[in-house]
Order: structure tokens, then C-alpha cells, then sequence
């Protein structure tokens, strides 16, 4: 099944006067030439939207991406779309030309094209139309437009948040800033991060975390969802960063699927490496869990995880994160639901 074309039709979504179209309207607190990039230019597209992409960008040029991290551009899940026209920072049309094998509405999206409209408001909004269209109605094109109105969706707030996030740019979506104590965080926000390895007892581990902005910029909420022995997912964990004012200190609260809450401090032991103190999952454990995160590059992060006890430290983990551009579970029913149906 395949999990990455939610950009097929590109992110639109609302209702509108013409049956044959869905389009959706964004403000996106970041400069005309940023959004402009974030679509055309291959290091910014690898950034919020999938792991790899390849950018031929002229009228009858290419844009082709791969969602799949170890899938390569030219393989069956490569989707392919060609530029039809353009306007420098203003206007980009485009038309799918090759979806991946598995993608069930291969024959409804050729009849399909998009449009993008890009306006500054301000140097540093930027007001964004998108216009899918060629829908049809009936049968599996209100399948395939309920399955983008909710991906696509998901998929342009994964842009506002990788725009939010760069270097030159402390506003978050909706205008809200991220808190300076907690500017060693930053690299988490956008998209999703996967971990795929082994527990240090050999069994299998597959787990993926998502980071968002929470209230007013004070703090990011995580959800970490584990992948069990039956191919089902549950959430395990929901984590709350934030700056301990009393403590001067960053700190964390990790609330358990079992209930258990654990606390903690986290520091940066250097530009890239963070120290996350052992802290008790229950009481009854019989000890205290450390981890450090060590950022290989602003997508990649090298996970240690120990238990410390009396007898000395055990290592659990060691493993890595990678970011990714993979839909949320929600789009994993729906499209489960088409391929089956």
C-alpha cells in the first residue's frame, strides 16, 4: 500500500463554486521567495514534503519524489509530476504523469491538473491559493477527494511548520513564536520522525514520534506511537517540553499508555547533542531510564536509551531517527479502506 502521494493533487481541499475543483487558501507566516522554494527546489522540497526528490524545473520539466526512505527516484513509487506553466513566485500549474504502481486512482488523476498562486501580503506572510482540478464525481473520485481532503490538509501544515522552523524565522503557524529555552527543540518541529532497530534483547523496534508547537510557543507536545507484533500501532507515550522557570531548566513531563508518569531535565551537551536525564517510569521500576539524542543533520538523530541501576548502566537502545513526510494513521485507514474495497 502506498502511504506518500498526498500531494498528487496538491494539498487542496475546500469547497468551492466549480464541482470540478478543490481549493484551499493559507496565509503562511513566512517570504514569497520561501514558500516559492518550498515546491521548486529540491533541498527545501526534501525537507517538509519526502525523503528524496529530483527537480528538472521548466515548462515540460519534471518533479519526481519518493516517500519511501529506501526507495530510490525511477522505482514504482516514484510519482512524477511535469510543470505545464509558471510565473517566477507568482503562479506553478502541474499535472501528475506517473503515480506509484500500487496508488489506486491512476486512471482518475490523468485527468487532472493543479495550480498555485503565490502572493506577499508582507515581507513575511505570504498568501497561498492551491486549485486541484478535473475532479469528477461519483464512485472513486469522491473516494480519491475525500482521501486528499484530509491528507492534503495534513500535508500543508507539515509546509507551515518546516517554513516556521528555518534558521532566519522564529514564527511558528498562526503567528506564534517559539520560546527561546526551548530553541535546542527547534530541529524536531515538521513532519514526523521514525526509529527502525532492535532492542538491545534483539526484538524488533518500530516506533514513530510527532512534534508540534503547543501553547503560545511555551511548549512542543510529542506523540509516540509503537508499532506492536500484530502490525498495529498504539500511542505509547505523550511527552510536554517546556522551560522549568522555577529550576532554570528545560524539562519534560512523559505521560505512559499505562499511566505512569515520568520527569525530567534535558541539557545540550554540545550544538547537537542532548542529554536527557534518567527519570522513573513508575515507581515499581528498578530504575532510572537516561537517553541522549545526537543530531547527525537537522533529518537524522542517533538515539541512545540505558536503565540505571545499582549494578551499574544497561543499554536498551541504540538506534536512529529519521524525519519523514509520511501521512498520519487517519490517512492509513482511508486509503486501507479504498484498496480493499
Amino acid at each position: 500500500m502506498n502511504r506518500g502521494i498526498t500531494t498528487c493533487c496538491l494539498l487542496a481541499f475546500t469547497v468551492n463554486a466549480h464541482a470540478d475543483t478543490l481549493i484551499h487558501e493559507m496565509i503562511i507566516d513566512a517570504p514569497l521567495a520561501d514558500v516559492w522554494a518550498a515546491f521548486t527546489v529540491e533541498e527545501h522540497i526534501t525537507q517538509w514534503m519526502v525523503p528524496m526528490a529530483e527537480v528538472d524545473f521548466h515548462i515540460g520539466g519534471t518533479l519526481r519524489t519518493n516517500y519511501k526512505p529506501d526507495g530510490v527516484i525511477g522505482d514504482e513509487n516514484t510519482i512524477e509530476h511535469t510543470f505545464l506553466a509558471f510565473e517566477h513566485e507568482r503562479m506553478l500549474a502541474m499535472q501528475v504523469t506517473k503515480c506509484p504502481a500500487d496508488f489506486p486512482f491512476r486512471e482518475e488523476v490523468k485527468h487532472m491538473w493543479s495550480v498555485m498562486y503565490f502572493d506577499p501580503i508582507t515581507p513575511d506572510r505570504t498568501y497561498l491559493r492551491i486549485a486541484g482540478i478535473g475532479y469528477g464525481t461519483g464512485g472513486n473520485w469522491d473516494r480519491m477527494r475525500a482521501f486528499f481532503k484530509q491528507g492534503n490538509a495534513w500535508e500543508l501544515q507539515q509546509l507551515k511548520q518546516y517554513l516556521a522552523r528555518k534558521p532566519d524565522s522564529e514564527t511558528h503557524t498562526s503567528g506564534v513564536q517559539l520560546d527561546s529555552h526551548l530553541a535546542s527543540l527547534r530541529r524536531f518541529l515538521g513532519g514526523q520522525w521514525e526509529v527502525h532497530g532492535t532492542w538491545s534483547s534483539g526484538e524488533p523496534l518500530h516506533a514513530r514520534t510527532i512534534y508540534e508547537l503547543g501553547v503560545g510557543g511555551k511548549f512542543i507536545q510529542a506523540r509516540t506511537y509503537a508499532l506492536q507484533d500484530d502490525g498495529t500501532e498504539y500511542q505509547r507515550y505523550e511527552t510536554l517540553y517546556g522551560w522549568n522557570a522555577a529550576d532554570e531548566a528545560l524539562a519534560f513531563t512523559r505521560y505512559a499508555y499505562d499511566g505512569n508518569i515520568a520527569q525530567g531535565t534535558i541539557t545540550s551537551t554540545d550544538a547537537d547533542t542532548l542529554s536527557f536525564a534518567a527519570a522513573k517510569d513508575s515507581p515499581s521500576a528498578s530504575g532510572t531510564i537516561g537517553q541522549t539524542i545526537e543530531f547527525l543533520s537537522d533529518d537524522e538523530a542517533r538515539w541512545t536509551v540505558w536503565l540505571e541501576t545499582s549494578e551499574g548502566k544497561q543499554q536498551l537502545i541504540d538506534a536512529t531517527w529519521k524525519r519523514t513526510s509520511i501521512a498520519p494513521l487517519e490517512l492509513e485507514a482511508i486509503m486501507e479502506s479504498l484498496t480493499t474495497e
